[in-house]
């Protein structure tokens, strides 16, 4: 690795606190505080990236497989293997082609296309599990695949969308908590996100993340939600920084009326 002066790095540092690193500018941040040469001002950090050499190059469903090891998940299903949902397939399958052989196809298909939704839910059980466990890792890395993961999926539970909230609110990692506000936002019509917006608007230390934070109250198009932003204008705990942005969205919502 080539070496870098401090500069170069502190700027990095200011991006990453801020949420608007590049993956190449993370790479040279881990490569940097997994070099073992720390100067003592920057030894505070290197507990953030010393996660993320464990695993740089696994795919999200690597770590998915990884979890389910940790949880012994392999073992229960090869020591319950006739229970499992993949003996019932094979076992479905071949009563199919008994049964069309015997001339009760259209029962069977009935039958098998029930077998199919119960497997569909009880995978989408297990990879909500799955990331549930993975929010709660110690490494960054870790938790962002989990929030990553969690976007993929088609549909997921209120129980889901509570932990991660509770993520975008104690995560000590912006990129975490970045990555947190892209699941809010494609649940933002979930009454239990609409109505902590503003809260959580007012809970969180980053301008860029506040920022995003008003560009979904603004795209909901809910008047309560504008409502609560005019009244944070009066609020002495509230930056002037934020409230120019809050400004902003309030005289964006009065022309998107007109």
């Amino acid at each position: 690795m080539k070496k870098m002066s401090l500069n170069h790095i502190k700027y990095l540092l200011d991006k990453y606190l801020e949420g608007k690193t590049s993956l190449k500018e993370e790479e040279t941040l881990i490569d940097f505080f997994q070099s073992g040469d720390i100067p003592e001002e920057l030894e505070q950090y290197t507990a953030e990236f010393s996660h993320y050499g464990i695993s740089r190059s696994e795919e999200p469903g690597d770590l998915v497989q990884d979890t389910i090891d940790s949880l012994n998940l392999e073992a229960k299903v090869r020591s319950n293997f006739y229970a499992s949902p993949w003996y019932r397939v094979a076992a479905t399958f071949l009563l199919v082609a008994v049964a069309f052989l015997s001339g009760y196809g259209l029962n069977v298909r009935n039958d098998l296309q029930n077998e199919v939704h119960s497997l569909k839910d009880e995978l989408l059980d297990l990879k909500e599990t799955t990331v549930q466990v993975m929010l709660k890792g110690e490494s960054s890395h870790q938790r962002i695949q989990a929030l990553v993961i969690a976007s993929q999926l088609e549909t997921v539970s209120e129980e889901l969308i509570g932990n991660v909230l509770a993520t975008f609110n104690e995560d000590k990692s912006p990129m975490v908590r970045s990555v947190a506000l892209e699941f809010l936002g494609m649940h933002s019509q979930s009454e239990s996100v609409r109505s902590v917006l503003v809260n959580l608007l007012q809970e969180q230390d980053l301008l860029s993340l506040q920022i995003e934070l008003l560009w979904l109250i603004q795209e909901s198009g809910d008047e309560q939600l504008i409502e609560e932003l005019r009244e944070l204008l009066d609020s002495t705990d509230v930056s002037e920084e934020l409230k120019e942005e809050i400004k902003l969205v309030i005289q964006n919502d009065k022309t998107q009326s007109i």
